[in-house]
């Protein structure tokens, strides 16, 4: 026959704060992925920087600008003028 363990209770109770610590550390982790994540998502910005009074749509990728729309007008709107 096995021999059985046996936790007294201040063993337990220090099993149960290891196991406590052990799943706050993860959900922590977990949460801090999801906030660099949405820093990682493209995100569409709005602001007039091109002279006309209709804002400008882009993204900045690398610190570059990668224009949607311009003066209020699509990019290819423009391109075929």
């Amino acid at each position: 026959m096995a021999s059985e363990t046996k936790y007294t209770s201040a063993t337990r109770a220090g099993l149960y704060l290891m196991m406590f610590i052990t799943m706050l550390g993860a959900t922590r982790a977990c949460s801090r992925t999801k906030d660099i994540t949405k820093l990682l998502e493209p995100q569409v910005k709005v602001q007039n920087v091109i002279g006309q009074e209709a804002p400008e749509k882009f993204y900045v990728i690398d610190g570059k600008r990668a224009y949607l729309e311009i003066d209020g007008r699509s990019v290819e709107q423009h391109v075929r003028e």
